[in-house]
């Protein structure tokens, strides 16, 4: 079977920072049939941008536009591409040689090509020097378990995904409207017909730097209110209950996953559930199991810690010295 054409598509605005970088690792992938297209966002930087694309003007395809936001820089790459699969790459971000190689040979291996699947991975954290932070592994149970927690647990990072090209005429475009929920709420309307499958491979490169549009924009917290509040709602009652044991545990649960979001609409609502149920009787039992399901969660994650205290401590002084810790600490106590 021919290997498909994968499109890698890089929106960019003022790139000129880091936009060689992601080129690189786009044009250097071990996966051979690809194209790299580069959409200019109508970026203001003395043409830097411009210049630093047209070094690649052989290895890439390269388009400009008027500044729209990525939305709309993603939309024109999406209708010029030629590739049946479509992988995003931030000009600031960067990809491991061997993202696309990994990802079409799991669909080969699994039968899956041209089907309604949606893959996504791990990646690495980097700073504006391109120094490694800390490695991102999400939790690759949720999405066999409980596949509506790939977005209400924030699984997904854009660059790691590799799409069909067939979603979009599926599902629509981005929405041109957002400028920083676009992703996630193309990604929703996807869910509805597409399965997303984790693989644990770390296939990117997401860095981390003080001129994201996350950082300044304060689109973020409007955009991202009415994002989530969305996908809470959208989750029957049923299906809630089923997620988390109660509707008073996945409130919870909602509620300490995104306490510091800063989405203060999403917050409040949440809060607002748990705390009807903790004033209605009809909900007694499901705060008593969920504060102990707490508790002994503590419990566990002390025992846990102890151990590997205890591991380190042999590992470091021996076996006896341990011991000797052990025995003079229970003393003491």
């Amino acid at each position: 079977m021919k290997k498909p054409k994968v499109s890698i598509i890089i929106p960019v605005y003022n790139g000129s920072l880091y936009l060689e970088e992601a080129i690189e690792s786009a044009i250097n992938q071990t996966y051979c049939n690809i194209e790299v297209i580069v959409v200019n966002d109508g970026s203001n930087d003395n043409n830097k941008t411009r210049l630093i694309a047209e070094k690649y003007k052989n290895k890439i395809k390269y388009f400009e536009k008027e500044n729209g936001g990525v939305s709309t820089a993603l939309n024109l790459g999406i209708k010029k591409m030629t590739g049946s699969y479509f992988s995003w790459l931030s000009h600031d971000d960067k990809y491991k040689p061997d993202k696309i190689e990994k990802q079409i040979k799991y669909l080969f291996d699994n039968n899956l090509l041209n089907s309604n699947v949606i893959l996504y991975g791990d990646f690495e954290a980097i700073d504006k020097k391109s120094k490694y932070l800390w490695t991102e592994r999400k939790d690759h149970n949720i999405s066999i378990d409980k596949p509506e927690y790939i977005l209400l647990r924030g699984q997904i990072n854009g660059i790691t995904l590799l799409i069909p090209k067939k979603a979009f005429d599926d599902c629509g475009l981005f929405d041109e409207k957002l400028r920083c929920t676009q992703d996630y709420e193309l990604w929703n309307k996807m869910c509805s017909k597409y399965k997303f499958i984790h693989l644990p491979y770390i296939v990117a490169e997401s860095r981390f730097h003080p001129n994201q549009v996350t950082n300044k924009s304060p689109l973020v917290i409007t955009e991202g209110n009415k994002l989530w509040l969305k996908l809470i709602k959208n989750v029957p009652d049923n299906r809630k209950k089923e997620l988390e044991g109660s509707l008073y545990a996945f409130y919870m649960e909602m509620l300490n996953f995104i306490k510091d979001s800063g989405y203060d609409e999403v917050i409040s609502y949440c809060r607002k559930q748990v705390e009807k149920m903790e004033d209605n009787i009809k909900y007694n039992d499901d705060v008593i199991n969920y504060q102990k399901r707490k508790k002994n969660e503590t419990i566990r994650k002390d025992n846990k810690s102890i151990t590997k205290k205890i591991k380190l401590s042999i590992k470091t002084v021996g076996v006896r010295k341990t011991l000797k810790k052990i025995i003079d600490k229970f003393n003491k106590s």
